[in-house]
């Protein structure tokens, strides 16, 4: 073992134990109010978020309530004129066919469901 080089050797010296930089410490009272604060912020803005969806399906449910009930009043209010109808129009002479047809607005019969 005559020429053989030496191995190299690191010339940088690396501490086992990395050295904390010190950050300056605040009070600890006052160390997660930013967090509390947004979290706070978050929940609010959720519950009017929700507040606004349950609103607009109740308002959705009422309106369809009330376009049931309207074309549920012309049924009846047409049959009842049907009837009226029938009533002062036919005399035992003439035959009425049964059964007797009313048409609603838009072209709907009483009869159609849907």
């Amino acid at each position: 073992m005559a020429n053989r080089p030496e191995a190299r050797t690191n010339r940088f010296v690396v501490p086992s134990r990395p050295e904390r930089l010190a950050l300056p410490r605040r009070k600890t009272s006052q160390s997660g109010f930013a967090l509390v604060a947004v979290i706070w912020t978050l929940g609010l803005i959720t519950l009017l978020g929700m507040a606004v969806i349950v609103g607009a399906r109740y308002r959705t449910k009422t309106s369809s309530n009330y376009a049931a009930v309207a074309a549920a009043e012309m049924a009846a209010e047409s049959a009842v004129n049907l009837t009226i109808a029938t009533a002062l129009g036919a005399t035992p002479d003439q035959g009425v066919n049964f059964p007797l047809r009313c048409r609603l607005p838009g072209g709907r019969t009483c009869h159609d469901h849907g």
